[in-house]
């Protein structure tokens, strides 16, 4: 079975490009908050493909789960590069860092 793709956001989601179609190819996005879940929501996302998990720079050390949100037990890597090319690690070395990690069975 292929992994699907989850798309999280890099930081608080001011400066989100909410209506850019990539948003709608994600299996599941993981946004910071249920404010900016609902922004998805009045946009006519479906509701079953957004969750608020929190702003993870400030909730990091608050909250640890249970049991992993994902189905495949391998190691999961969430990277979320900045959409914006001068604020982005992925043109420096993010494809680079994804086949490493995707090579040791990691998910992507």
């Amino acid at each position: 079975m292929r992994a699907k793709f989850v798309k999280t956001s890099h930081g608080v989601g001011s400066m989100s490009a909410r209506d850019d179609p990539r948003r709608r190819a994600a299996a599941l996005t993981l946004v910071p908050s249920q404010r900016e879940r609902q922004t998805y929501l009045d946009r006519g996302f479906a509701p079953d493909r957004f969750v608020a998990t929190g702003y993870v720079k400030a909730d990091f050390t608050h909250r640890t789960h249970a049991a992993p949100p994902f189905a495949d037990t391998r190691p999961v890597v969430l990277y979320a590069p900045h959409w914006q090319q001068h604020r982005s690690s992925w043109w420096r070395w993010g494809r680079r860092s994804c086949g490493g990690s995707s090579r040791t069975g990691a998910t992507i």
